[in-house]
């Protein structure tokens, strides 16, 4: 599992870990055996960037009533063949910005946290603690380490891997893919096959036959 930021302090001691950045996660699988595969390499393409906002000090009300009125994918069908993250078109305007995909399995220590599972989809609706993010999942609204998220833009879809494996990246190198990974497809590719990428942002064309929707 990643490493998780350190415990959430009382609100007179948010200010002095505004300056805290924990480490990035780690990657997440579990042994056994790996298939290589090989696939041609695709032109890389930059990574979406996680949005920072100064929300921190926003009424109960205000907060009350954001959460009402965020959309929460998870509420959908999770069988749905729509590559939109919503396919109602009023809630786009929110979801370029707002919404992630759990990377991480997160057990919840504290009342006001979320209970997340690797795949979930989460509403971002507070980044102003570096590291500890506020977000709906569920129609819940509690309080999760960033670094076990990633975003999720428009036209992207997360998948998880279901056996270990091992594909070529953009630049022909090897990139390893473990059973139960969250990856995030990013464009189509030949041959039933899709481009991805990791929770580190490195890309490579995955078969979709070792991969399914989350």
């Amino acid at each position: 599992p990643p490493t998780e930021p350190l415990p959430r302090s009382s609100p007179s001691q948010q200010q002095q870990q505004q300056q805290h950045h924990p480490q990035h996660p780690n990657s997440l699988g579990r042994p056994g055996t790996t298939l290589n595969v090989t696939s041609p390499p695709i032109a890389s393409s930059s990574a979406p960037s996680s949005p920072v906002h100064n929300r921190r000090l926003l009424s109960t009300r205000t907060i009350r009533m954001s959460s009402v009125e965020l959309p929460d994918d998870n509420d959908k069908s999770l069988s749905s063949a729509s590559t939109s993250p919503c396919p109602s078109p009023k809630p786009h305007r929110l979801l370029p910005n707002n919404l992630y995909v759990v990377l991480y399995n997160f057990k919840a220590r504290r009342e006001d946290e979320l209970d997340l599972k690797a795949g979930y989809k989460v509403t971002v609706i507070d980044t102003s603690d570096p590291a500890w993010w506020k977000g709906k999942c569920f129609g819940r609204v509690g309080y999760f380490p960033y670094n076990y998220v990633t975003k999720v833009q428009p036209g992207e879809r997360p998948w998880q891997v279901t056996i270990n494996l091992q594909v070529l990246d953009v630049d022909n190198n090897p990139l390893t893919l473990l059973r139960d990974q969250i990856v995030i497809q990013i464009g189509e590719g030949p041959d039933g096959s899709v481009m991805i990428r990791n929770a580190e942002n490195k890309q490579g064309m995955c078969p979709v036959k070792f991969l399914q929707e989350v």
